[in-house]
């Protein structure tokens, strides 16, 4: 990490690849290509933005690249078109949740930079804050797993920089963007919860200004009464849990070990972003269902894709270091075999 280390910024090749997404997302969820009905415009909407915050997110772990190939598979993915009856509210609200995995992304990155990121870091507290306050209003527990998703990890890369400030490296990530993070993250949820009060009018009713939180500790856990069946879980995991398991496994193990080499390197590990939001979406998935079953869960949807494509990339990268020859040795004879 150096002093030049490029602020987080949306370029114009960005912003005609998020509109590119945009359209092929809209091209399929509204045509008959796939065999099933087009879906109504706000579920349309929900399936692109849900395309775009994947492409952001892999874009700040593996690159532009892979961010564009991770983008294109959660187009084509099943999750986003599968009928959740007539009431869009889930969906929308867990499109919500993914486009919050971007900016959390994006802050990550933040967090590490040696100056302080005046100009960003705004634009990702009023993000989270209007996210939150749409998942929220769409379904509680989507507006309250967002909230406590974008707390967790910004209060979690704060102390992620104050690890890397205490061991004294080259250049030393930004108090001020330590600080930042830790105030976006307590920030955050209260900006969500006036969002919310603004655009309800059950919550704006309310005197007291936590109670739309209060009201969501009455929701109690769906601990499911059986184990999901085989067929569930292959539904879930499409396309099938024998393939995407191992592939998770793998991108697991080797996200926390390109991460542990960045956090050895005083880079921001971004890679452990992966890890992180695999210990809070899988269990949720699990025990507070935002769709019922027989839906596939959008978040994890996106989350397998994001593992997908960060065990490919790892794949062809370690081929290629393989296939790479190794450079001639100083003073040695090199026409030897």
């Amino acid at each position: 990490m150096s002093d030049s280390m490029p602020t987080p910024r949306v370029s114009c090749l960005s912003v005609l690849v998020s509109v590119v997404l945009a359209i092929l997302v809209v091209v399929l969820v509204r045509s008959r290509m796939f065999g099933t009905e087009p879906l109504p415009w706000a579920a349309t909407a929900a399936a692109a933005v849900m395309a775009i915050s994947i492409f952001a997110t892999e874009r700040r772990i593996q690159g532009f690249f892979w961010g564009v190939v991770a983008a294109g598979a959660m187009a084509l993915h099943p999750s986003l078109r599968h009928a959740n009856g007539n009431d869009w509210s889930a969906f929308l609200s867990e499109a919500a949740v993914g486009a919050t995995l971007g900016l959390i992304a994006i802050g990550w990155q933040l967090a590490f930079l040696p100056r302080l990121a005046w100009r960003v870091w705004p634009f990702v507290l009023v993000g989270l804050g209007v996210l939150i306050g749409l998942a929220w209003a769409g379904e509680v527990r989507a507006g309250v797993f967002a909230a406590a998703l974008a707390a967790t990890a910004l209060l979690t890369v704060s102390l992620l920089v104050r690890g890397i400030r205490a061991g004294k490296p080259e250049t030393v990530p930004g108090l001020l963007n330590m600080f930042a993070a830790a105030t976006v993250a307590l920030l955050a949820p209260a900006l969500g919860v006036f969002i919310l009060r603004l655009i309800d009018a059950s919550a704006s009713a309310e005197e007291q200004f936590w109670a739309p939180l209060l009201s969501a500790r009455q929701t109690a856990l769906e601990v499911p009464a059986a184990s999901p069946s085989w067929a569930q879980l292959n539904r879930w995991f499409w396309p099938t849990i024998w393939i995407t398991g191992p592939m998770m496994g793998w991108a697991l193990w080797r996200s926390s070990r390109r991460g542990w080499s960045q956090w050895k390197g005083s880079e921001p590990p971004t890679f452990w972003l992966l890890p992180f939001f695999v210990a809070l979406v899988v269990p949720a998935v699990f025990i507070w269902p935002l769709r019922p079953p027989e839906a596939i869960p959008l978040t994890l949807s996106a989350l397998i894709v994001l593992l997908a494509v960060c065990a490919i990339a790892d794949g062809l990268r370690s081929l290629l270091r393989r296939l790479m020859l190794p450079p001639p040795s100083a003073g040695g004879d090199n026409t030897k075999l």
